[in-house]
């Protein structure tokens, strides 16, 4: 999770952003793993998209595929300076 350009080994994703509504109000519980966070916030929804061939999932008897794949999100300054974070586990799955 290094500002700049994903490296050679990474997964290609495309990715949609946009701010989510309505915006946290000052006092409501913080979002992300940054707990020293201060200063202005502005909350955004995100939408990640992988083509499921481009992971290894497990073929399962009932003709599925499953699998699990972590994601990271960082969010930089100007700067590079990372401001908050998050990431999570998650399972996926497809039929043959």
């Amino acid at each position: 999770m290094l500002f700049g350009m994903p490296e050679s080994s990474q997964i290609l994703y495309a990715v949609r952003v946009g701010p989510t509504e309505p915006q946290p109000k000052p006092g409501d519980p913080l979002a992300g793993r940054n707990a020293k966070f201060t200063g202005p916030r502005k909350r955004y929804s995100i939408d990640f998209m992988i083509r499921w061939t481009d992971v290894k999932l497990d073929a399962q008897s009932n003709g599925t595929h499953t699998g699990k794949i972590q994601m990271e999100l960082m969010a930089y300054d100007r700067d590079g300076n990372a401001l908050n974070w998050t990431g999570a586990t998650e399972l996926i799955g497809a039929k043959a």
